[in-house]
Order: structure tokens, then sequence, then C-alpha cells
């Protein structure tokens, strides 16, 4: 079977880097509790058993990547025993179950999936599902959840006839159109020179955006008929803007490509990515910036199932390694999945890695609106950026949110990062500016 756009692209990036886990999906979940192996291990066999992206190979046939689905197994659960350890030595760093073993009321499940095969949506579906069967399994029961319609392979081989040579051709041409010349790298002023080789070593700053603050930007967005996301965005290629002084400005905005109800219920990688490109030529205020950002989002959301794999070959930016410039920085504000596992009898806890050598983008801004409150993290290359200067970004970023939230009339040519510095400093001392 042929690969999806996406899962080409996957395919085509490891080759540059086959033996390191860069794309490597952890989900870490202490439970404390009595957990029931046996149950957990048939939860899992139903689970692979229901959806083929879960069992699925790849290889190269003729030069060509194929996907091979393999026959339903159990799945191989190794379970380490801990308990005897002392707690400082307890803690350690395709579908892959690895349970740790704590104690008999405490056990550590560590799920790892290949990107290739998973995308955050796929984790909802699987943590969904791993609490339906266990609950099941524990009742001497099989896993009862409505059939899936298709598998990942049937959209795979329907997104090929849908993007067919002609129709990749027309929409690029008329997406260029829109969006002009993207070969041009961001000059983003960095700490270290980019190394040819990279690590894809990542660091990550917390962002924390203010209660009050966040009321503040989403009463501005109803005022200036923007969305939340678009006024975010807007901050954020405001403050490239002002850091490399370049005229257009281009981000990266993933989007989860599941339009489709049968897509809704499936594990596999859906994601697609498209190009948010502002300009900021003349002298717009912040209200202006808005309405170009507003527009520019919905060009790029009116052709966000164009595969971005294709749309990168096509126009064919200069690569150095696996990064492309259409990937230098990432922005996304995501509705949060409910990931949660909720097993009888067992207090489930997500545990963030220690360490996650994850750096696929110069900078990933990532925020998460359950609603009510905004969180969010800036993830950094720690080979191009120090910890001080991802920092001094947060910041900046946070004083052009309430700029573009308390000043919607002000021209971005006098959004000064240092009078905003020397501004803040007075406002804490209350002395005049």
């Amino acid at each position: 079977m042929p690969l999806s756009f996406a899962q080409q692209g996957f395919w085509l990036l490891e080759q540059f880097e086959p033996e390191r886990p860069i794309y490597a999906n952890p989900e870490i979940v202490r439970f404390r509790g009595a957990l029931s192996i046996p149950a957990f291990a048939r939860t899992l066999d139903a689970i692979v058993g229901r959806h083929e992206s879960l069992r699925t190979t790849f290889r190269a046939i003729e030069g060509e990547p194929r996907q091979i689905i393999e026959a339903a197994r159990p799945v191989d659960i190794p379970v380490i025993d801990l308990e005897a350890l002392p707690p400082a030595q307890r803690e350690g760093p395709m579908l892959r179950v690895t349970i740790l073993w704590m104690a008999a009321d405490e056990h550590i499940v560590h799920f790892t999936m290949h990107h290739i095969v998973c995308d955050l949506w796929s984790i909802g579906v699987l943590m969904s599902e791993v609490s339906a069967g266990y609950r099941a399994a524990l009742a001497g029961e099989a896993l009862a959840l409505p059939d899936l319609p298709v598998q990942y392979a049937d959209y795979a081989a329907w997104e090929r006839v849908r993007w067919n040579e002609r129709a990749l051709d027309e929409t690029i041409a008329r997406r260029l159109a829109q969006i002009g010349d993207v070969t041009s790298e961001l000059n983003l002023p960095t700490d270290r020179p980019r190394a040819l080789t990279p690590r894809f070593v990542a660091a990550r700053e917390q962002i924390a955006l203010r209660d009050e603050l966040l009321a503040r930007v989403r009463m501005a967005g109803r005022r200036d008929g923007v969305t939340l996301f678009m006024s975010m965005l807007a901050a954020l290629q405001t403050l490239l803007h002002l850091y490399t002084g370049q005229r257009s400005i281009l981000v990266a905005v993933p989007v989860a490509n599941r339009d489709e109800h049968a897509t809704q219920g499936l594990i596999g990688y859906f994601v697609n990515h498209v190009v948010i490109v502002t300009r900021f030529d003349g002298e717009p205020t912040c209200r202006e910036l808005l309405a170009r950002v507003r527009t520019a989002t919905l060009d790029a959301l009116d052709h966000q199932d164009l595969p971005f794999e294709e749309f990168v070959r096509r126009v064919r930016p200069e690569r150095q390694g696996s990064h492309t410039p259409l990937h230098r920085v990432v922005f996304n504000v995501v509705n949060v999945p409910d990931t949660r596992l909720e097993l009888p009898g067992l207090r489930a806890e997500v545990v963030t890695p220690a360490a996650r050598e994850r750096g696929l983008f110069d900078l990933n801004w990532a925020f998460a609106d359950n609603g009510e409150r905004v969180t969010g993290l800036l993830e950094y290359d720690r080979e191009l950026f120090d910890s001080s200067t991802a920092d001094r970004m947060a910041s900046d970023y946070m004083r052009l949110l309430e700029a573009f939230a308390d000043t919607p009339d002000r021209p971005l040519g006098t959004l000064n990062l240092m009078t905003f510095t020397q501004e803040s400093l007075a406002l804490a001392f209350n002395e005049p500016i």
C-alpha cells in the first residue's frame, strides 16, 4: 500500500537521521493502585487488532516506500520489576509498551508510538480505548466499540487519488499567487551558528499567560473580529518582524486534518501543516495588522488539506539536513484533547519526561486552550539559542500581546522592544519615562 503524503515526509526525513529516535512519541503514565497486567495486556491486544496503523511496518520496495499491514498478534509488553531498587534509582527515562513495576500498588506504563502512525489526536483515541478496554477486561468482557468504517491505509489511498499531479500543480500555483516567494529564510539572530548536521536537542521555556491578560486579548479579538489564535499569531509574527527586520514573516501551523467524520476515531498521522505569511509593508497599526493576519489565516485554512510535503517538494526551498526554511518557526493554539486514563481502582498521573530530544524546529510556540485558561511553552533548539534568549523572547511576546490588546491603534513602528523594557521598569518603580 502507498504511504500518505505525511507518512512519506516522515520516511524521507528519517533517511537523514536513521539512528536518532526524534520522531518517537512517548506518553508516560504513573498508576497508583493494583494494576491488573493481564487485563491491561488484553486491552492493548484488542486495540492493536482494531487499528491497522499500529501493526503497520514500512519498507522500500523497488525504491519506493510502502506500508505493510501485519496480522494481529499479542503485544509484547516487557514488565520490569524495580520494586527492589531504592527510589532514587527507579526513575528512567508501531506501539511499544513497557510496564515498570515500582511496587504492588504503583506502576509506570510507558507508551511509545512513532509519529508516522500517531498524532496528538491519536493519543486521545488510544487513551479512551485503553480506558474502555481495561474496564471490559476486568469484567471478563470483550472490548465493545463501534466498528471503524475505514482504516488509515484507506485514507492514504484516497489521498493519493484526491491529490493527483494536476490537482497539486493547480492548487500550489494558486497558493503561491496568494503568498508570493516562500524560499527566503527567516534570519533570526541566534546565539550560535547553525550546525550542518543538527542534533535536534530541544529545551523548553514555560509561557505563563495571565488570566487577566487572556481576558483582555479575547475581548480585543471580539472587538476586531478575530479569533484568539489570530491575535496570538499576530503578536508572534510581529515579534519575528521586530527581531529580523524582515517585511514578510512566514510561520508554519499544524492543523488536525480530520474533517471527515470517518477519520476521527482512527489512530494515525493526519496532521498537515499550512504556511501563514503576513506582510509588514507600510506602517500598519496593531489593528490593521490583525486584519492582515485574519486574511492570511483564512487563506491558509482554505488550503489546509494541501499536502505540506508536496508543497515543500515543489517550492524547493534550500534544505539543511532535515530542516527547510518553511519549518523554522511553528505556532499553534490547540483545544486540549482529553488524554486522561480512567481505569477502575487506579489513580493515573501523566509523567513528563525529564529530557526530550525532539527539537524538530528552531522555535515551536505551542499553546493549549481549555476554554478557561491558556498555557504555553516555547520549545527551542539548544544548539541555536541560550535559555536567557528564550526567556527574553517569551517576555517580549507577552509585551506584544498586551500592546495588541490595549493599544490597537498604535503603529507597529513604535513597538520598539527596548522601549517596552524601559516602560516595564518605569511602571515597576513608578517613574516617568
